[in-house]
């Protein structure tokens, strides 16, 4: 008989570790897609199953080690520049998708762009009818802030829908 013949060991498979449940495998990489620590914080609230003592602290860990939003400002007053531009943000609700005759999408979307060209790109078929807007990933992640942001807030509903949303839209 052959080596290659030979049957593994049934507790082989996992390499002595246990597989991780579906939620918690989606919690974990959430977690590691946040590009805020408040975001991780969210996608931890959101989150239903029981965690156990490990998993608890790897989770802790990831989210100890997510910076905290506006860590890039130097002063409070530029903080509340950014965080009122991630507010803005949060409002826009077109990605990459045609909308028709929504003015005030339109009217929001334009300023944003014409004073951040670098974070909104606007994109108009007919004027203030049908528009497209584009989100640089770092808008992306400002604007996924304001989400978790708005939803604690209560502005929002709350939902752990937007930690789903596709990150392809942004």
């Amino acid at each position: 008989m052959s080596a290659h013949s030979e049957p593994q060991p049934a507790g082989n498979k996992a390499h002595g570790q246990p597989l991780l449940d579906e939620p918690l495998r989606r919690l974990l990489c959430q977690i590691d897609g946040a590009e805020f620590q408040e975001i991780a914080v969210a996608a931890l609230s959101a989150y239903q199953g029981e965690l156990g003592e490990t998993p608890r602290r790897i989770v802790e860990r990831m989210v100890a080690d997510k910076p905290k939003f506006g860590y890039w400002t130097v002063n409070e007053s530029e903080y509340g520049r950014e965080y009122t531009l991630a507010l803005e943000l949060g409002r826009v609700r077109v990605f990459k998708g045609s909308v028709a005759a929504d003015r005030e999408q339109y009217d929001l979307a334009r300023r944003l762009s014409r004073s951040h060209p670098n974070l909104i790109a606007l994109s108009c078929f007919d004027y203030r009818r049908q528009f497209r807007v584009f989100l640089s990933p770092r808008a992306a992640a400002m604007r996924r802030f304001a989400l978790v942001e708005m939803a604690r807030q209560g502005t929002r509903a709350p939902s752990a829908s937007f930690l789903q949303e596709n990150p392809d839209a942004a």
